[in-house]
């Protein structure tokens, strides 16, 4: 059942289910809460209350905002963890990634974890959005000379999987053997 909160600004839309620690579930731009249908179940089920949030101006929630920044969008989050009386681990998409990480920076005491999926990478945003003092990640090889990242810190950063020899992929097809850098 869709719940909403008051907060500066507007109105934002929630739902709750479950019982036990806080987790909240928070979409990337122009999607909706509905965006989590098939996870919300299994945490349930793992003994979460997972609160899932229409960002500003998406599904449910009021659409006439001062403003959209990942900051704002942050005090959205700190205030439906407040009002369900957190701490919580914060899950964001895209844009709410970098708003999870804000809130938990601003106050760390309501929020136990993040979890950015594909977030949107500090170096697209540009030093004029990057809030003051955030650190830019370093680039390294090819990055740095390619300028900007294009891809989110969480796909670039992470290695694909070796498959053992002999065994096959997702694809179906063998994987490749390795082969010795100094051969």
């Amino acid at each position: 059942m869709t719940e909403y909160l008051a907060v500066d600004g507007g109105t934002i839309a929630y739902e709750v289910a479950g019982s036990g620690p806080l987790i909240v579930l928070a979409h990337g731009m122009g999607d909706s809460r509905e965006a989590y249908r098939a996870v919300v179940p299994e945490l349930v089920t793992a003994g979460y209350r997972v609160a899932a949030v229409d960002l500003r101006g998406c599904g449910e929630s009021s659409v006439d905002w001062p403003a959209w920044s990942r900051t704002d969008i942050a005090g959205d989050l700190l205030a439906l963890i407040r009002h369900l009386g957190g701490p919580a681990v914060l899950v964001g998409h895209s844009v709410s990634g970098g708003a999870a990480t804000v809130a938990a920076a601003r106050e760390p005491s309501l929020v136990t974890s993040v979890v950015e999926l594909a977030p949107v990478h500090p170096q697209a945003v540009g030093p004029a959005r990057r809030p003051a003092g955030a650190a830019v990640p370093a680039r390294h090889g090819a990055a740095a000379r390619r300028g900007p990242l294009r891809q989110s810190a969480a796909v670039a950063l992470v290695p694909r999987p070796r498959l053992p020899r002999g065994e096959t992929g997702r694809l179906g097809r063998a994987a490749e053997p390795r082969r010795d850098p100094a051969a």
